[in-house]
């Protein structure tokens, strides 16, 4: 009888993923990772300078050149406070007229920038008196580095052909609701595919994506720039005709970022481009990455430019494959957003099957990291 009823739990499993057409993949890896020194720092004194003198009477404070007092600090401290009020007026300001009109206007635009501008001064003169803390250095270290996931697909179709379907990785909780961040949930047609989960990265992110890395663990994707993503439970629309593809991307709707992106990218036999753009309340990034095969080799060059960053970010990768060996460099400079520039070799070997042996080499701007291990495809 238990032999019975064990068959017949089985077969109603089975019928059960024949008509959800549900599909299980995964990935593993296991290896060594190692991470080089890094030498500590001094503390700083603050210091003020001639131009911090200068900045400071653009708001009636009074700073004298040499060392920074505690006075001076808190002077600072307390116009910044003030400013940072004036912007929360500012912006609430825009928020009302917005929705009592549909609008804002250029008066209250103008207050707000300007409220915006004097936080930007008022925290850029602060970093320069405060001087810095001690910073403790780390000895170089090497360590085992494994993981598994598990990748859970559904799909399904209704009569009038409209595709429906979902995904999720055994690794993440499935909070779902109106905080998705770890799954995926979508409808597809003619129109288009729309999905809602974990899309927060925006269209950006969906197209124009990143060179290439390193390694077996990506050893801290030192090769990525990032976007500007929003909140979850986010939104994202994807329509491609031909080569052709474009994408539209909204964070959840009740949240304070005001998250949105859209992105296009064409692709050919052998090159592609794309170009995105994205804002989250108060700054504003665009993208754009083009690829090119030439025989063996692929050559993808990344550049991002984000309003609050004072320089740009580029991204450089090249990979050359010889049968199954596959060598991958890259260099970044302003390494995403952050004024350091990386650099890294890496090489990959597949071994079929799903398996592949991978190791790689990077300057991450403080220090020399490196992996070498084994990934799994199922």
């Amino acid at each position: 009888m238990k032999k019975i009823l064990l068959a017949t739990t089985v077969l109603a499993m089975s019928a059960g993923f024949a008509a959800a057409d549900v599909k299980v993949s995964g990935s593993a890896r296991m290896g060594v990772v190692y991470t080089g020194s890094v030498a500590g720092t001094d503390a700083v004194a603050g210091k003020v300078t001639a131009a911090d003198v200068t900045a400071a009477d653009d708001f009636d404070i009074t700073l004298t050149a040499g060392a920074t007092t505690a006075a001076e600090i808190a002077a600072v401290k307390a116009e910044l406070a003030d400013a940072q009020s004036a912007l929360e007026a500012a912006d609430a300001a825009v928020a009302n007229s917005v929705a009592a009109t549909g609008s804002s206007t250029t008066a209250l635009d103008a207050t707000q920038k300007s409220a915006a501008d004097d936080v930007a001064k008022l925290e850029g003169l602060l970093a320069s008196i405060s001087g810095s803390a001690a910073v403790a250095g780390t000895d170089a270290k090497s360590e085992f580095s494994s993981r598994v996931r598990v990748q859970f697909d559904l799909s399904g179709t209704t009569d009038g052909g409209l595709e429906f379907g979902a995904s999720v990785r055994a690794d993440q909780s499935g909070q779902g609701g109106t905080a998705n961040g770890d799954s995926t949930v979508f409808v597809s047609g003619a129109f288009g595919k729309l999905t809602m989960g974990d899309v927060a990265g925006g269209a950006s992110d969906n197209l124009v994506g990143q060179t290439s890395g390193v390694g077996f663990t990506g050893i801290g994707d030192n090769n990525e720039i990032g976007f500007l993503g929003g909140t979850a439970t986010a939104a994202r629309y994807d329509y491609t005709s031909g080569n052709l593809s474009v994408s539209v991307g909204v964070g959840q709707v009740s949240a304070a970022d005001d998250a949105m992106s859209i992105a296009a990218k064409y692709g050919a036999d052998n090159y592609s481009v794309a170009l995105g753009y994205s804002k989250v309340k108060g700054n504003n990034q665009v993208d754009a990455l083009a690829s090119a095969t030439f025989g063996a080799a692929t050559v993808k060059v990344r550049l991002a430019d984000r309003d609050t960053a004072a320089d740009m970010a580029g991204s450089l990768s090249l990979d050359y494959v010889a049968g199954a060996l596959t060598v991958t460099a890259f260099a970044t400079q302003n390494h995403d957003f952050a004024g350091t520039d990386t650099a890294g070799l890496g090489v990959a070997y597949d071994l079929g099957g799903g398996a592949a042996v991978k190791a790689g080499v990077a300057d991450n701007g403080t220090t020399t990291v490196a992996d070498a291990g084994i990934t799994m495809s199922f």
